[in-house]
């Protein structure tokens, strides 16, 4: 009993182990009685008692849970289970969770049950069995992100690809997909930066549509900036965009400019800038992917494009206020309410703009944009909206 004990884990329960064993939790907890005596496990409350030798409540075998002692006692018992035996205890343990827990139970032992499947065979015959660990590990893998986990993430994101193999995606296209561009993902996020890079080729390779690939171009995108490779951040971005048919000149002038705030200020015409925070939000996935490539690398032209950085600003502004707005428009304000403040002396509609943003991104939030939108509007609107209110 203990041996099959630990293959659950540190902490296990009468009715889990009596699952796996095939027998009723009563037995289970007197079976485990000489353990509990030789304090190999430790009870977890104080019912244990009533399930001892001799007990007959059935009833508090319920609210009985025991653990090792030890680790090293874990270890011990673990140990005297045959490997070929180990990874069938483990495949049954998880089919046992997953199969008596309700949505919510499997939700909150997500890990635990995907943690056992993982451990089974690493060949799964079955084509729906194999189907569905893959999915259970896509989950686990974007609760672990939530959790800023993302070594843990990434390995159960690679257990998924490993599960789906090369036939996936052909034959399971969209979970393919989302495994791939979540560990590309996941891997920049842990700066495992070489992996992250392999994973983004293949889904570039093998996008069936290039919008499916514009999470992996993001995150190509991100990966060079955290690595300070802006001007590649900015060439791998502008490349990918080419492909959407936005193209940008490679030595923009002044007349690029000026055009590109023309055509924003034909969007903008018959709209107050304070009614931007209020339009529906936008429809299509085309501009929407602009959208978020733009702002990608917008920080690092700012750095070293200051020629290139107007132009990646005014075709953010043109499809917010034509198509609507998405979380990434607040950024696209507070940033045009720069250029209007700083290039155009504009000064009452740029800070306009700043708090247009402001209002947006209550409405619209989204962590990481928050961080730039309010950083722009501290560092170059608020400035400006003192300095008027003085003068």
């Amino acid at each position: 009993a203990l041996q099959l004990a630990a293959c659950i884990g540190n902490t296990f329960d009468p009715q889990t182990l009596g699952l796996a064993r095939a027998r009723p939790p009563r037995e289970i907890a007197r079976e485990l009685w000489p353990g509990v005596a030789a304090g190999l496990v430790i009870p977890l409350g104080a019912d244990y008692h009533f399930v001892g030798p001799g007990g007959e409540d059935a009833a508090h075998v319920e609210g009985v849970c025991y653990r090792f002692l030890h680790d090293r006692v874990q270890q011990a018992a673990y140990s005297l289970v045959e490997p070929a035996r180990r990874e069938e205890a483990h495949r049954q343990i998880g089919r046992i969770l997953l199969e008596h827990l309700t949505p919510e139970g499997q939700e909150e032992r997500l890990f635990e049950v995907v943690g056992q499947l993982n451990r089974g065979p690493r060949e799964v015959e079955d084509a729906a069995e194999r189907d569905e660990l893959a999915e259970l590990n896509l989950r686990a893998g974007r609760k672990a992100v939530v959790s800023a986990a993302f070594q843990p993430a990434l390995a159960h994101f690679e257990r998924g690809i490993e599960l789906l193999g090369a036939s996936g995606w052909s034959e399971r296209y969209p979970r393919t997909l989302a495994l791939h561009s979540e560990a590309a993902s996941a891997a920049y996020r842990g700066s495992r930066f070489e992996r992250s890079e392999e994973l983004v080729e293949v889904v570039l390779r093998e996008a069936q549509d290039p919008l499916d690939a514009v999470d992996a171009a993001e995150t190509r995108v991100l990966a060079l900036v955290v690595q300070k490779r802006q001007k590649d951040a900015i060439a791998a971005a502008l490349k990918f965009l080419a492909t959407q048919g936005i193209k940008f000149p490679d030595r923009p002038t002044k007349i690029d400019v000026g055009l590109a705030l023309a055509d924003t200020k034909l969007a903008l015409f018959g709209k107050r800038l304070e009614d931007l925070a209020d339009l529906p939000e936008m429809a299509g996935a085309e501009p929407l992917a602009a959208m978020r490539l733009l702002v990608s690398i917008s920080s690092s032209a700012y750095l070293t494009r200051q020629d290139l950085f107007p132009l990646l600003i005014l075709r953010q502004m043109s499809p917010s206020a034509r198509s609507g707005v998405i979380p990434h428009s607040a950024y696209a304000l507070s940033t045009y309410g720069i250029i209007l403040t700083g290039v155009l002396g504009d000064i009452e509609s740029g800070v306009r703009c700043g708090r247009t943003a402001l209002k947006l991104l209550e409405r619209l939030p989204r962590v990481g944009l928050e961080c730039r939108t309010h950083f722009c509007h501290e560092t170059f609107l608020r400035p400006w909206r003192e300095h008027a209110k003085n003068a």
